[in-house]
């Protein structure tokens, strides 16, 4: 996975996070993470390191971590190319066959703003998020082929009651 941020080249295994020069892509460090590396993103200010336990914000410049929100079971993640959402797929709880992708604002301190499901847990679940700033595309295999839906941010209902569970925090129809 790689990811360029401020001019910074990062690249990561499962377990750790490595700084590359751009140009001569001679390592400039190593940075170790907790948790298993799923995904990496970025936007002009913000390298995001999407981990199945938890999403955390790095300084592009020196790998210091500026957030982190923990989550479990997350499977990939996406930023939004403007910074103001954070979207990020689960591996469970499992409703109707389908899996959780939630969004999260990153700043105010990662709080789940929407949750809409897809994909599906039997066929290996969501395969990829591709965040927009309008909203995320999901992307999924459906047996022989693949499928993707796009979630528009603007139709995402803001959460009413437990926000702490993700279960408790549904979108509209016009998500799908």
């Amino acid at each position: 996975m790689l990811a360029f941020a401020e001019g910074n080249l990062w690249a990561a295994s499962r377990r750790s996070l490595s700084h590359l020069d751009p140009t001569s892509l001679q390592s400039i460090g190593t940075i170790p993470i907790a948790g298993s590396i799923v995904d990496l993103a970025a936007t002009e200010e913000r390298l995001w390191v999407f981990t199945d336990q938890a999403v955390v914000g790095l300084d592009p410049s020196d790998g210091e971590e500026l957030a982190r929100y923990s989550i479990d079971g997350i499977t990939n993640g996406a930023v939004a190319p403007d910074g103001q959402r954070l979207y990020v797929s689960l591996d469970r709880p499992v409703r109707r066959d389908h899996l959780p992708v939630l969004e999260l604002d990153p700043n105010s301190s990662g709080s789940i703003v929407a949750r809409t499901r897809s994909g599906y847990a039997d066929l290996t679940g969501i395969s990829g998020l591709t965040a927009t700033d309008e909203g995320v595309w999901i992307s999924f295999a459906t047996g022989n082929m693949g499928f993707g839906v796009f979630a528009r941010a603007c139709d995402v209902k803001q959460p009413s009651g437990d926000v702490t569970n993700p279960e408790n925090i549904d979108g509209t129809n016009s998500i799908r």
